[in-house]
């Protein structure tokens, strides 16, 4: 199963939850504000990746302002090709 191989592979899923904001630090990291059932969590990380069900919900993240593009017809994010592409080395 995909996310059984994702979680080996050391990513963090929050499912259940609402990003509140993102923020760009100098270190190339990102802060992240997270709604969650128990309370609003900040979390750091390296890269983000959000799957929202069949449509994208990106309306008011205001992810332009750290660097993300979204497709203007879908709202998905915009990445090239090599960025999307899973590595397993």
């Amino acid at each position: 199963m995909i996310c059984d191989d994702l979680l080996f592979d050391g990513m963090k899923m929050m499912t259940h939850s609402k990003v509140k904001s993102v923020t760009k630090l100098k270190d190339r990291d990102y802060e992240v504000t997270i709604e969650t059932k128990d309370g609003d969590k900040k979390e750091r990380f390296e890269t983000i990746m959000v799957a929202i069900g069949r449509d994208a919900n990106t309306e008011g993240l205001k992810v332009d302002k750290v660097g993300i593009k979204l497709d203007a017809r879908t709202g998905k994010i915009v990445g090239r090709p090599k960025e999307l592409e899973r590595s397993d080395s």
